[in-house]
């Protein structure tokens, strides 16, 4: 079997993640889009919430690719999204655990490991608890949470301008797969 992040898992992450066109500090790098951290972006660059969305959908698959390169059992759609949410976020420190043990059957033991990713910098960061959790709820209970997924659209530096709420923009995403 054969998968790929659904644009569900793909707004899921929008919704952790949220939208800023312009590039920020975001710790030692600059960060813009939906959380692209990158040490070569400049301090001025910009970015339109459909470049952005592109963007994500490209990181996603290629956050998918590495999660289904190293996982060796089947699972379902919402169990793989949400590997791939974490993957996205943590990158592969959380994926070696967690998949390790879902490809040894200890499922339990799985979404333990993937609850304990809660350190940002060696403290305990309740924003990335909370993604941990919901992340554990797709994975266990196919929930993408509040649907229409709601995302946060920053016209600036997210530390200082206010945001707007809007819809994930589906219709921006490639056709395939749903």
């Amino acid at each position: 079997m054969t998968l790929t992040v659904s644009h569900k898992g793909i707004a899921f992450i929008a919704q952790r993640e949220a939208c800023v066109t312009h590039a920020y500090q975001d710790g030692k790098h600059f960060s813009i889009g939906f959380g692209r951290n990158d040490p070569l972006l400049p301090a001025e660059s910009r970015t339109t919430l459909e470049a952005a969305v592109l963007a994500l959908d490209i990181e996603a698959r290629q956050h998918a690719a590495l999660v289904g390169r190293v996982l060796k059992v089947d699972v379902a759609q919402h169990e793989f999204d949400a590997l791939v949410s974490a993957n996205y976020q943590s990158g592969t420190s959380v994926l070696t655990d967690v998949v390790s043990r879902i490809n040894n059957g200890a499922r339990y033991e799985a979404l333990v490991e993937l609850l304990s990713d809660v350190l940002n910098q060696g403290a305990y960061d309740k924003g990335l608890a909370r993604r941990r959790y919901l992340e554990t709820r797709m994975f266990r209970f196919a929930d993408y949470g509040p649907q229409p997924p709601i995302i946060r659209l920053y016209d600036g530096d997210p530390k200082v301008v206010e945001y707007t709420e809007i819809e994930f923009p589906f219709h921006l995403l490639p056709m395939a797969p749903a």
